[in-house]
């Protein structure tokens, strides 16, 4: 962490520093420090898809899933990765989006979604505060979602 303080200090316009520090933050469950780092990175006007998903996250972890569909969508726009789409995915879902939940998982797998973005856990809160935790992986060439 000091490494990065640091960094920052000497260069306070240093995104990757802002960024790497905010991963730190995140793994330490220090969400708001984290989220911090991030505004920084995308106040300054970068279109950076690693941040916003990051964020995105967090804001999943905080029960703030519209701001967490809002960040996923953000980062879909500008990288299209198939991990994208899941996560997003997950994000409608717990808001009780269902038709655009499910569109966002037909686009990861017709992206072709490898092992390398599915095979993840995900805990699902509904919008009536029922946690569910997800698996997703792929069998078959289909992707499987299925509670624990």
């Amino acid at each position: 962490m000091a490494d990065y303080d640091e960094a920052i200090r000497r260069d306070p316009q240093l995104s990757l520093a802002y960024f790497h520090r905010a991963v730190l933050q995140f793994r330490r469950q220090h969400l708001d420090e984290a989220l911090a780092d991030l505004k920084h990175i995308l106040d300054d006007g970068h279109d950076d898809a690693a941040a916003l998903r990051l964020s995105a996250r967090i804001e999943v972890q905080r029960q703030d899933l519209a701001g967490a569909v809002r960040d996923f969508e953000a980062a879909r726009r500008i990288t299209q990765l198939p991990g994208d789409d899941i996560d997003l995915g997950y994000a409608l879902f717990a808001t009780g989006e269902c038709a655009r939940s499910s569109a966002a998982f037909s686009a990861a797998k017709a992206a072709g979604a490898s092992n390398k973005y599915i095979d993840r856990e995900y805990m699902v809160v509904n919008p009536r505060g029922n946690r569910v935790v997800f698996d997703c992986n792929v069998r078959n060439d289909e992707l499987v979602f299925f509670a624990r």
